[in-house]
């Protein structure tokens, strides 16, 4: 068992991997008798986005928490609500490694500078020297003084008053990461796993402890005891030691030490109880542990929620009343003993600034209150609203005129006219001629662009007492394919299930796959493909291979297996699901598909590959380079390709610069030198070393991913017209002739009929601009991979002589496109449609023409539609999760033709029930394997079945009495019986 240590500047929390996955055992039963701690507050921190926390304070004089980052930030909270004080930068780059409360202000170190600043923010000092170098620890000693260590052999000793180093100690070993203190001693540990006893008063060496052969972790002293963890070298490795080591001070000998349920990270004492301290370790589980009893399993052990990142620092209240963690996700927990904590028994008032005299509060229908209570702005410049004179000028409403049928009869008395009233206007009727009479939009909001096709929302069907067999999916499904039905838990995956269907060199390996393996998804594939094959248009059920799904451990723990009671679930983060199914499925049906090939090249003494790796694998090849010119290099096998987004920008982005950006790959990340031994900064750079046949590409799961796609779709929606363009109302190589072909007199025959549909055959409309392409083209040249467009240029084939040496090149085309719609008049109900593009070869197989034609895939219907349709994106409502673009001659490299993998082993099989149950006495007589060569062909035979019922069927009442079915029960085969005559 081997551990790899994150940047042992280390003991500040660094943070420790475990290559193999250490698995914990589960006490969510509880093996405690009480819960002493619960969180109070989890917030993140400033900067939390970028830097994880590096160092958690309580301050020992305010009601305040301080914490820094690994960006040289720091940031205080007042009271156990964690209200924000201040926050400030104490240095550009390096990370703040302790924080020390002291009377006058605050002391951060960072690994080569000293600072105070007083808790409202503002610096006091700052302090920097040649001795000052890669710091770590500090203290302050009972004379006032503050003690720094670091890695290094020094121990600087600094007056606060006068910021002179006063005393420069070296130390025994090369370095000093830990520094407690003590009334007796001042303690510094190093990472050699050796606690050093100084004077308090001449820093002198008087006691050194080896606490562990490998590494130390962490130790507190408290009393007469010390206490610590840390590693252990084995074998030339380090081991964690998962027990806690005790010393007595006063006879400096070990005591017995204290197994630990998990790898023990830090610790502290808890002041409150002389013989109580709180052990954490990595993944965020922490105990209280009592060194004067051993049964630590009386005590309960918490779970910090970290969202699985690290625990880099802890640190505890001078009151016991709190617990703080700071995590690698740059999260703040706050955990107390009651809802109500106080960091310290006796505090000092904490100043806060002014608060804002808050205006009276004006109704906005008090008609009484003056506007001039409301004050005006200070300002030195003129207001918006001071216009110059020439600006304004006095306008009157011009007099309306008058009606005519009153100038006709009116009556003049000298200057005033009478006239009766015409009695065309009802009383203070005036009328009013608006400006603009047009519409709004000139869309109507029936068919506008904005409102989702009901052929992409979830398709819903009545049920009657017959059950599937009274409905009619024609109405849904005018093709010769079959669709998957709905009702089944699950069934998210039809329409991506119908995607591995349509690839042909998968489709003809899985078909004539078979094992002994009772849960095989590659089994049930093939016959759920074979179902497909057969079916002639029927809606078929995949209910075999959705019960050997839910039995994969695999599938339940990335939170692919969704019920009924986690339904909501599914309808929150639907890209998430689509994705995590897809890179599940590849790597499952590969790991499925590489055992048999194993099993075949083992009795052939060859070598084979799976069927997987040879259609969606790519060689990937990784290097790492460190500064010190040290790289780490590895070639592997990908079968799929993230794509990875740059920042939020307001540009519109082609999609091959992001695709040659998620191809090639070149970024920072921090990792682990064997050279340097420690974890460092490094050039991670991934390339493509060859070219899959077909390339599936996530389009991202994170909300920061969708988010940045969403924005591109916007750009594009509002540069374009984005009108969705479908096909005509007429069958494009996918309807059946009807038989009776001119005769036919029935107008709602559903067949198609040549002279009925001529007339909208009129000319498709031009395509409309998309942001992915239907094709492109992928190039292999010295170590680079090249991105080219050749969905509109004319295809070139290449001479001999002008190919380049030591490249691989491919023409890929858009094959399959996974989408999420969203349904925007009701919320809830999004749903997962597939687009495929169905060849020559699945149509001839379905009776059709020798064609492409592409498909919209909705579980159980099945439309036609145009490329562009397909290719269509939506910022709204259409946002894609899977592209799978394939190479023009994928068919031609693979051997598509279909193995019958049932052999004549399983005629001979006399497995009887009734053997079973104590009847000797067998009633048939089982093949023999002389009958199996004379058995003519089309000889007559009688098969007999059992079903069981798996779920019962589900209705409802109405309130007038009438029976409505939900859900129809769920059946399956129990027994299959073929009998001879």
């Amino acid at each position: 068992m081997s551990y790899h240590i994150q940047d042992y500047s280390a003991l500040d929390g660094g943070p420790l991997e475990y290559s193999n996955g250490m698995q914990l055992p589960n006490y969510s039963n509880g093996i405690a008798l009480v819960e002493e701690y619960s969180l109070l507050q989890s917030i993140l921190v400033d900067g939390g986005t970028h830097f994880g926390v590096s160092t958690v304070c309580f301050d020992s004089f305010e009601e305040l928490l301080w914490m820094g980052n690994q960006g040289g930030h720091m940031t205080s909270y007042s009271s156990a609500e964690l209200h924000k004080y201040t926050s400030f930068q104490v240095h550009v780059s390096n990370e703040v490694r302790a924080i020390v409360p002291h009377d006058a202000g605050m002391l951060s170190l960072t690994s080569n500078s000293l600072r105070m600043s007083a808790r409202r923010g503002l610096p006091i000092f700052s302090h920097c020297s040649e001795q000052i170098q890669n710091m770590q620890c500090m203290v302050l000693t009972p004379t006032g003084n503050l003690l720094m260590g670091g890695h290094h052999k020094n121990l600087i000793e600094l007056d606060l008053n006068t910021l002179e180093e006063i005393n420069v100690v070296q130390v025994n070993s090369d370095n000093c990461a830990i520094l407690r203190k003590h009334p007796r001693f001042i303690c510094s540990g190093d990472i050699n796993g050796k606690v050093t006893l100084h004077d308090p008063n001449t820093l002198s060496v008087e006691h050194t402890i080896d606490c562990h052969t490998g590494m130390l972790s962490d130790f507190d002293v408290h009393g007469n005891q010390l206490v610590t963890c840390g590693f252990s070298a084995r074998r030339g490795e380090l081991s964690v030691d998962q027990f806690l080591k005790v010393y007595d001070l006063r006879v400096m000998k070990s005591m017995s030490p204290i197994p630990m349920m998990f790898p023990p990270l830090l610790l502290r004492f808890v002041p409150a109880y002389s013989s109580r301290l709180c052990v954490v370790s990595q993944t965020g589980q922490f105990q209280m542990v009592d060194t004067d009893n051993s049964d630590q399993y009386a005590f309960f052990i918490h779970q910090v929620e970290t969202g699985g990142a690290d625990i880099l620092t802890f640190d505890t209240s001078s009151s016991c009343q709190a617990f703080a963690f700071g995590d690698a996700a740059g999260y703040l927990h706050l955990y107390g003993a009651s809802n109500e904590v106080q960091f310290n028994q006796f505090n000092r008032p904490t100043e806060f600034a002014d608060s804002v005299e808050p205006f009276q509060p004006i109704d906005i229908n008090d008609e009484i209150t003056p506007l001039s209570m409301v004050s005006m702005p200070h300002c030195e410049d003129k207001l918006l609203s001071d216009l110059p004179p020439e600006f304004c000028q006095v306008v009157y409403r011009p007099t309306p005129p008058v009606d005519p049928l009153i100038l006709n009869s009116m009556k003049m008395v000298r200057s005033i006219g009478y006239a009766p009233n015409p009695g065309n206007r009802r009383r203070n009727q005036v009328p009013y001629q608006l400006d603009n009479n047009q519409l709004d939009s000139p869309v109507s909001r029936d068919d506008g662009p904005d409102l989702v096709p009901n052929r992409y929302l979830k398709q819903e069907i009545k049920y009657t007492k017959m059950g599937l067999d009274e409905i009619d999916f024609n109405r849904f499904n005018q093709t010769s394919f079959s669709g998957l039905e709905a009702n089944l838990p699950n069934s998210y995956c039809n329409n991506m299930l119908q995607i591995l269907y349509f690839i042909e060199p998968l489709r003809s390996a899985l078909l004539s796959h078979l094992c002994q393996r009772e849960f095989c998804l590659s089994c049930e594939l093939g016959f759920l493909f074979h179902m497909l094959d057969t079916a002639e248009g029927l809606p078929c059920q995949a209910a075999n291979f959705l019960r050997a799904f839910r039995t994969i451990p695999e599938a339940s723990a990335h939170g692919l297996i969704i019920n009924d009671l986690n339904e909501s679930k599914k309808k929150e983060n639907l890209p998430t699901l689509v994705q995590s199914w897809s890179r599940f499925m590849l790597q499952q049906l590969n790991a499925e598909t590489a055992d048999v090939n194993d099993h075949i090249s083992e009795e052939n003494g060859s070598e084979t590959t799976s069927i997987m790796t040879s259609l969606f694998g790519a060689k990937l090849f990784s290097c790492n380079s460190c500064r010190c010119r040290t790289e780490t290099c590895q070639e592997t096998t990908t079968l799929l390709t993230q794509l990875l987004y740059p920042e939020k920008t307001s540009t519109l982005l082609p999609f091959l610069d992001i695709l040659q950006r998620s191809l090639s790959v070149k970024q920072h990340i921090t990792a682990w030198c064997d050279n340097c031994r420690r974890f460092t900064s490094m050039t991670q750079t991934k390339f493509l070393k060859s070219l899959p046949d077909i390339l599936v590409l996530n389009c991202g799961e994170s909300k920061p991913e969708i988010e940045f796609l969403k924005s591109q779709l916007k750009l594009l929606y509002e540069s374009s017209d984005s009108s969705i363009k479908t096909l005509p109302d007429f069958p494009v190589l996918r309807k059946k002739q009807c038989r009776y072909g001119s005769i036919c007199r029935r107008t709602d025959c559903r067949y198609y009929h040549e002279h009925r549909n001529n007339k909208n055959t009129q000319e498709l409309p031009q395509p409309n601009q998309s942001w992915m392409p239907l094709g492109f083209k992928l190039k292999i040249k010295g170590g680079e991979v090249i991105v080219e467009d050749c969905s509109n240029a004319p295809e070139k084939k290449e001479e001999p002589d002008t190919v380049e040496e030591n490249s691989e090149s491919a023409e890929y085309e858009l094959f399959a496109v996974v989408s999420v719609i969203t349904d925007l008049q009701e919320n809830g109900r999004d749903n997962i449609v597939s687009c495929i593009r169905v060849g020559p070869i699945g149509h001839v197989r379905h009776k059709g023409g020798a064609a492409y034609q592409w498909y919209l895939f909705n579980d159980f219907s099945i439309v036609g539609i145009t490329p562009q349709e397909a290719a269509y994106l939506n910022h709204e409502w259409k946002i894609p999760c899977v592209l799978y673009y394939a190479r023009k001659d994928v068919n031609n490299k693979h051997d598509l033709q279909v193995l019958n993998p049932v052999g004549q082993q399983v005629f001979r099989e006399d497995v009887s029930l009734a053997a079973r149950s104590g009847q000797s006495h067998i009633t048939f007589t089982p093949l023999s394997i002389d009958e199996e060569h004379v058995l003519p062909t089309g000889q007559l035979v009688a098969m007999d079945a059992e079903f069981v019922t798996l779920n019962q069927e589900e209705a409802e009442i109405r309130s007038d009495g009438t029976r409505s079915t939900i859900r129809p029960s769920q059946m399956s085969v129990a027994r299959i019986s073929c009998v001879r005559g």
